[in-house]
């Protein structure tokens, strides 16, 4: 059943506050109201129209179709031989193709001409909760020395308040089981969005790098660059020269006139004060290049990097611990799926396991499918799937009689043995079918307690058993 309508029941129908249907579905407020307000109550999912393989033949079978209509029923061709016919024209769809249409055809027709159709369909099992069911007997008692004809009415209620609770248990689990999707699908998109600013960090420190590489190879390209190192030793060449001189005019001045010896050291002195200014200038000037390199091509851009790798290596941690909680919602939601066709198996296999042995004496080669829900879905004849809907009335009343055999088997094998009740049953059944499937009742009583409820005593006259008759 779809969250929605299970919503709208509980506000409307049961009158039950919004925050006792949050706390049951795990939705927020804001969502619930806002399915309140929607206009469906159930959303349709329009089928698109799909071009098919008997697109091409439709005409030529809806001829066949209006010619078989006006023959009687033992000269019609059924949808297997006209699908053979079909076949040797050149078509290559499969059968119930075939069949589709022709059901489709009929029914359409059926409603032109306005007609009810051919029998009646009456029930004979029905889902909890869909029906009770209703009965007159008659019989005669002798009352007060009289004899008296009694008429008795029989009623068979279904568990209402049962089905109610086991009814709301499924939908507040239905709806925790999707507000618990919900909440992981929020979950995966918030680990998205927290990702996308881890990405941009990375991308961030990567330009980050490639603009300091980008100044070191800028001040590399300076005309001066080269001819740094150069400079440098020239100065100190100057320097040592002036150191020479300066020694060689201490040692001659006691040889040479004071004062041209005066003058000499004050041009000497003039030089080497000009050449110390030039050469303080040049290591001013050799600090502040290296100073450049340093900063730009050294430590600080090897921090610069190392931070931007530790961005990105948290960057990648994090998009693997959101990959890993997106792996691990997934494998939850496999281990769901399995969990569910496991629980499937483990009744459908058994039960199927059981009924085969009874239904190849009934229909030999024939195989039962069964829904999810346990309910019989289809037959398999010569690898074609029938649905239970096309079987004819005893046939689908002679399979629901095995299938209940099949459970009670299956629950007799578990230690948890159980009485076959059955209601009226085999009404549609030919002479022969009624004598195989009185023979395989008649087995089935060796096993367990098996209960005919009947008005038909002459069709079960020849079975043994207790017979009890109600007046």
């Amino acid at each position: 059943m779809d969250l929605l309508s299970v919503i709208r029941r509980w506000r409307f129908r049961q009158k039950m506050p919004i925050r006792e249907i949050e706390r049951r579905s795990g939705l927020s407020r804001n969502t619930i109201r806002k399915y309140l307000r929607a206009d469906t109550v159930e959303p349709q999912f329009k089928v698109p129209d799909r071009p098919s393989k008997l697109d091409a033949f439709a005409e030529k079978l809806s001829g066949w179709l209006r010619i078989e209509a006006g023959k009687s029923r033992k000269q019609k061709r059924t949808a297997k031989q006209m699908h053979a016919d079909l076949v040797a024209l050149g078509f290559d769809g499969s059968y119930s193709r075939v069949a589709a249409f022709v059901r489709t055809w009929k029914a359409e027709r059926q409603s032109d001409q306005q007609t009810s159709g051919r029998g009646t369909f009456v029930p004979l099992v029905f889902g909890a909760g869909e029906a009770f069911q209703f009965d007159w007997s008659e019989d005669w008692a002798v009352l007060g020395g009289e004899r008296v004809k009694l008429q008795a009415a029989h009623t068979n209620l279904p568990d209402i308040a049962a089905l109610t609770t086991a009814l709301e248990a499924a939908d507040t689990a239905l709806a925790r089981t999707e507000g618990a999707q919900d909440s992981a699908l929020a979950a995966l998109r918030r680990a998205e969005e927290d990702e996308a600013p881890l990405a941009i960090a990375e991308a961030g420190a990567g330009s980050d790098h490639s603009n300091a590489t980008g100044q070191i190879t800028a001040i590399e390209s300076r005309p001066e660059f080269p001819s740094l190192a150069e400079d440098l030793t020239r100065t100190r060449e100057q320097r040592a020269e002036a150191a020479v001189k300066l020694e060689e005019a201490t040692r001659d001045a006691t040889a040479h006139d004071p004062s041209a010896i005066m003058r000499k050291i004050e041009t000497v002195d003039a030089r080497g004060r000009a050449a110390g200014e030039a050469r303080t200038k040049l290591e001013m000037e050799i600090a502040r290049f290296e100073g450049t390199i340093e900063s730009e091509g050294g430590k600080g851009h090897a921090d610069r990097d190392a931070g931007a790798r530790e961005e990105a290596e948290a960057a990648r941690t994090a998009l693997q611990r959101v990959a890993e909680e997106a792996e691990m919602l997934k494998l939850l939601r496999e281990t769901l799926d399995e969990a569910r066709d496991e629980t499937s198996a483990k009744f459908v296999g058994p039960v199927a396991k059981r009924a085969k042995r009874h239904i190849e004496r009934l229909l030999p080669g024939c195989d039962l499918s069964f829904s999810e829900d346990l309910m019989l879905d289809a037959v398999v004849r010569g690898g074609i799937s029938e649905g239970c809907g096309d079987l004819s009335r005893g046939t689908q009343e002679q399979l629901a009689v095995l299938t209940r055999i099949a459970f009670a088997d299956m629950l007799l094998e578990q230690g948890r043995p159980v009485s076959l009740i059955l209601d009226d049953p085999l009404v549609y059944a030919d002479d022969a079918r009624l004598d195989l499937m009185v023979e395989i009742l008649s087995e089935t009583a060796e096993r367990m307690q098996v209960i005919l409820l009947t008005c038909r005593d002459r069709a079960f006259r020849h079975v043994p058993g207790n017979r009890v008759s109600i007046g």
